[in-house]
């Protein structure tokens, strides 16, 4: 299914920042969701199951089916992510899907506890793209057979 995606501007420029006392509360984490849904959606493994997915510009304009993101909530506690995200499939302006999905990250504690502060940036990482790839399998299996 080729696809045109458009990450709302709201979500692409969303900031979350926290402290941790499990790692140093003297630390100040800060995970942009943004820049992290972009790279995900660029990745080989979401790309081959969309067959081709591009980020929208003036250059795509009818390049196939329309996918807009849009973060409902984003929050990194009890050492994962949790997340809720609306997406909307458009196919020629037809609106054919829009649903709110909700996902929470793999623990990443042992992560903290072991690497303390220098584990933190891929512990966040790691829990924030297990509950996007999750979301993005049940958009995928919800996605109308057309």
């Amino acid at each position: 299914m080729k696809s045109v995606y458009s990450i709302d501007g709201k979500t692409e420029n969303h900031r979350y920042e926290f402290r941790s006392a499990t790692v140093g509360y003297a630390h100040l984490w800060i995970v942009e969701f943004g820049k992290i849904l972009d790279e995900t959606l660029n990745a080989p493994y979401v790309q081959s199951s969309f067959g081709e997915l591009i980020k929208a510009g003036e250059e795509v304009k009818g390049f196939g089916s329309d996918i807009k993101f849009t973060l409902n909530n984003y929050e990194f506690k009890n050492y994962r992510a949790y997340v809720s995200m609306n997406i909307i499939l458009l196919d020629d302006g037809e609106e054919l899907l829009n649903k709110n999905y909700t996902s929470e990250g793999e623990s990443k504690g042992g992560q903290m506890w072991g690497a303390g502060p220098f584990g933190m940036k891929n512990a966040t990482l790691d829990s924030t793209r297990t509950a996007i790839d999750k979301i993005l399998t049940q958009f995928i299996n919800d996605i109308p057979k057309v």
